[in-house]
């Protein structure tokens, strides 16, 4: 998933957090289910991907989890910057060893 889709997918309406005067705007938040349905999982896959670290942890709004876009976004930029980085090295490691064996 692209960041541009990630900031496109979640809008909907803003509104209030109940019993304040504090505005949501609901299309910077995601909830788990919007996530799941946006990565084509299940809520329980979700989950399990919050609780293995492979997703940033939530926030709660009462007992429903939720994450702003910003938060996701630089997850994923920073979990695709750290695979691009692997990538480097071991093609370092691969040039390495090609120098060592003449190749």
């Amino acid at each position: 998933m692209s960041n541009d889709d990630l900031n496109n997918s979640f809008t909907t309406p803003s509104s209030t957090i109940s019993g304040s005067n504090l505005p949501v705007v609901r299309g910077d938040l995601v909830s788990v289910v919007e996530l799941a349905r946006e990565f084509q999982k299940s809520v329980r896959t979700i989950n399990r991907q919050i609780a293995s670290g492979d997703l940033p942890a939530p926030f709660y709004l009462g007992v429903r989890k939720f994450w702003t876009r910003s938060k996701l976004t630089k997850f994923f930029e920073l979990r695709q910057g750290e695979a691009e980085q692997k990538s480097e090295e071991k093609h370092a490691e691969m040039r390495h060893r090609k120098a060592q064996l003449g190749l």
